[in-house]
């Protein structure tokens, strides 16, 4: 970055900041930045703080991180029941997903499973 480079940063009025802090109930610093982003009156506020948008493209690859994460537990279990009967192996999550690297689509299946389970984790995380 340049060290002659500034950043402008738009104005913000206080009172504005307040009147949201107290009616929106968030911290004096998300209050200044929804100012700053054009929203200081309550209502367009809390409309924009509400994201009921729906994602469909979110929804389905949360539902795919759900089956995903069910396939590796099963592993799981498939690989405790192996090691019941006298085989070898973790039955653990390095376990599964050794169990899945050996197959000979394991590659492009493990980098199936990390996205599922990322996109899982992600919608469940906001």
């Amino acid at each position: 970055m340049d060290a002659s480079a500034t950043i402008d940063i738009t104005a913000c009025s206080v009172a504005q900041a307040l009147t949201l802090e107290r009616d929106l109930g968030v911290s004096f610093t998300v209050a200044q930045v929804l100012v700053r982003r054009g929203l200081s009156d309550v209502e367009s506020a809390r409309q924009f703080l509400a994201a009921d948008e729906e994602h469909p493209a979110a929804a389905w690859a949360a539902a795919a991180g759900h089956v995903v994460n069910g396939v590796v537990h099963a592993i799981i279990g498939g690989i405790a029941i192996g090691i019941a009967r006298g085989a070898g192996g973790s039955a653990d999550q390095s376990g599964a997903m050794r169990a899945i690297k050996d197959n000979p689509l394991g590659a492009a299946a493990l980098w199936l499973v990390a996205g599922a389970l990322f996109s899982l984790w992600s919608t469940l995380a906001h």
